[in-house]
C-alpha cells in the first residue's frame, strides 16, 4: 500500500492512516524537549491511541507540561518518564536497562536531535557532543532494547539536512576538530 503525504499532513492524520501501528503499542521517545516535534509526536502517537509512552528526557519537571497534556487529551495512554542524559553512554545503558525491566515489548522508537550549531565540546565519554547527543546515543538505546524489539518495530532517529555546500566529513575525524576552524554550522550540517 503506497502512501503519499503532503508537505503539510500532521501528525495525527498520520497514525490515523496506520492505526494498526499505533493502537495500544509502546513507544519509547529519546531526548524529548517542552516544546516542538517531540512533543507533537507523543501527542500524535497518544492521539492514535498508543498504550504506552515511554518519555526518555533530562529532567521530568521540564517535560510535566507534555505528560499534563496528554494525561487530559488522552486518558487511555499511559504516560513513564525515565530520566536519561544524551550526554552519556552511561546514562544511555541505565535508560534502556530500566525500560527493560518494564518487560513491554517496545513497538517503536523516536530518537530527536537537540543539538543544533552549539559550540565545540566533547562530552564526559570524550566523544564530540553533537555526534554523541544526536546520534550516539540513540544508536547505543536501540542496540540495547532490541530484543524487547518484535518483528515489524520501527526505529526513527530525527536528524539534520544533508547540504551541498557544506564540505564532506573526514570520518577518520569523529570528534570533528577541523570543525574548531570550519565554525559550528559545518560542524552541525555534517551531523
Amino acid at each position: 500500500m503506497s502512501q503519499h503525504f503532503r508537505s503539510d499532513i500532521r501528525g495525527t492524520e498520520v497514525v490515523e492512516m496506520f492505526p494498526e501501528r499505533v493502537k495500544n503499542k509502546t513507544f519509547v521517545l529519546s531526548d524529548l524537549s517542552k516544546c516542538g516535534l517531540a512533543a507533537t509526536t507523543a501527542d500524535a502517537l497518544a492521539y492514535g491511541g498508543a498504550g504506552t509512552i515511554i518519555f526518555l528526557g533530562h529532567s521530568q519537571p521540564e517535560l510535566q507540561p507534555v505528560i499534563d497534556h496528554i494525561n487530559r487529551k488522552h486518558p487511555q495512554a499511559k504516560i513513564i518518564f525515565i530520566t536519561a542524559n544524551t550526554g552519556s553512554l552511561a546514562s544511555m545503558h541505565a535508560a534502556a536497562a530500566t525500560i527493560k525491566e518494564l518487560a513491554v515489548p517496545i513497538d517503536g522508537i523516536v530518537g530527536f536531535s537537540r543539538v543544533m550549531a552549539a559550540a565545540w565540546e566533547v562530552t564526559a565519554d570524550g566523544i564530540e557532543s553533537h555526534f554523541q547527543k544526536n546520534y550516539l546515543c540513540h544508536f547505543v538505546l536501540v542496540n540495547q532494547l532490541l530484543d524487547t524489539m518484535p518483528a515489524g518495530s520501527r526505529v526513527v532517529v530525527m536528524t539534520t539536512s544533508i547540504r551541498r555546500e557544506v564540505p564532506a566529513p573526514t570520518w577518520t575525524d569523529v570528534n570533528f576538530s577541523v570543525s574548531l576552524v570550519e565554525g559550528p554550522w559545518v560542524e552541525f550540517f555534517w551531523k
